[in-house]
């Protein structure tokens, strides 16, 4: 059951796609009050869904208040105000100080004078009974995923006692994962099922070897189960991996052993781990997602492109999203250019309502065909974004995937 949960709920994460919406961030530290000692951070988020629609949330996290309690016994509160550049005021909510002269606000922005997302520039004010006692200039606020990017692999294999490998004995998963905000993220989960354990269990080791057998690395000694059975999880985020191992990919080919003293019990191939522009071993799946900004051309306007490949032995499942906002009402089209000038059409996006928002989605698992090269070797032409009469809007390089 361990096995199958760690298998589910990765391919759960996979298939989930965070690009269904552009969200933009800014955060940043209060200035310095003219007298006393308080401090503080805020942060606001603006997501705004396909339709147009933003939800907007603000973050106040502030500290050293004065926390003196009033002729009543009451502690202190704090007024949050967002400010527009032209004096126009957004009530943001109310903070309440504690003893300790801290103070929190994490709520929803109902509505404000301004988009959010255009809220660069604007004050944002801590306010008490007598004016303002933090102040803060929000900063431009930046697209989340301009230029994100991760790489899974992973491969599966069988435990089998040697002399025996028609008869499966345990499971094992590899996987490595790479991403521009995460670094490198490797894990191992080894489950020996048919291992006696027992009162006193052996000292089981579990030790991985290389293609070619001249790099040996112990693992380290498996956790055991009651009577029969024994796991063993590695996790680079938790703990380095043992012998300097940092990627999965160091001991394709190769094999790990469950061993008692220098006895062999168990033995598990590692099938190649490959990326998406390579076909997959039976047990092996790769996934990759990068997104990019879109450089505006002509008028204002915002726009994210996302590629998603899931590389499976059955074949490639595929993904391209692009998603437009504040271009106002029209139909714009979609190329992709390769660098010897031959022109793909992805097809057309719609932008409607007062916030000018339109995407184009192709999905293989819903039907859609990538005409001319498979999405993998789309990567690194040119995206064109252009109005009916040929006018570039938008531009931007689509992101490599590999």
């Amino acid at each position: 059951m361990r096995w199958t949960a760690t298998v589910l709920v990765f391919l759960a994460a996979t298939a989930a796609h965070a690009g269904s919406a552009l969200t933009f961030r800014a955060d940043g530290a209060f200035d310095a009050p003219e007298s006393g000692i308080a401090h503080g951070e805020f942060a606001f988020t603006s997501r705004v869904r396909g339709d147009g629609r933003a939800r907007d949330r603000v973050r106040c996290d502030v500290a050293d208040l004065d926390a003196t309690r009033d002729a009543d016994g009451r502690l202190p509160r704090l007024s949050a105000v967002l400010v527009a550049p032209g004096g126009a005021e957004t009530p943001l909510g109310t903070l309440r100080v504690s003893a300790r002269g801290r103070a929190r606000l994490a709520r929803r922005v109902a509505s404000a004078a301004l988009a959010l997302r255009d809220a660069g520039g604007a004050a944002l004010e801590l306010r008490d009974a007598s004016g303002t006692l933090l102040r803060a200039t929000l900063p431009a606020f930046a697209l989340d995923g301009a230029d994100a990017w991760s790489r899974t692999r992973e491969v599966y294999g069988r435990f089998v006692v040697p002399g025996l490998p028609s008869v499966p004995r345990g499971s094992v998963l590899l996987r490595t994962t790479e991403s521009s905000d995460a670094g490198v993220h490797s894990v191992l989960a080894l489950r020996a099922s048919s291992l006696v354990t027992g009162p006193t269990p052996s000292a089981y080791r579990a030790l991985a070897f290389d293609a070619t057998g001249g790099r040996v690395v112990e693992l380290g000694a498996l956790d055991p189960e009651p009577d029969v059975g024994a796991n063993l999880t590695l996790d680079s985020q938790r703990r380095a991996l043992p012998g300097g191992i940092v990627r999965w990919t160091e001991f394709s080919g190769g094999r790990i052993e469950v061993r008692v003293g220098s006895s062999v019990r168990l033995r598990a191939a590692i099938a190649p781990l490959r990326g998406v522009d390579e076909p997959q071993e039976s047990v092996g799946h790769a996934h990759a997602s990068a997104s990019r900004a879109l450089t505006p051309v002509a008028g204002p306007g915002r726009g994210l492109v996302r590629l998603d490949v899931d590389a499976l032995p059955r074949g490639h499942r595929e993904r391209f999203e692009l998603r437009l906002l504040d271009t106002g009402a029209r139909t714009l089209h979609v190329t992709a250019r390769a660098a010897s000038g031959t022109t793909t059409t992805l097809g057309d996006v719609v932008t409607k309502g007062a916030a000018g928002a339109g995407a184009l989605v192709l999905d293989t698992r819903r039907g859609a065909r990538f005409p001319g090269a498979p999405l993998v070797r789309l990567a690194g032409q040119t995206l064109d974004v252009r109005t009916s009469d040929g006018t570039l809007v938008f531009t931007t390089t689509l992101p490599a995937l590999e």
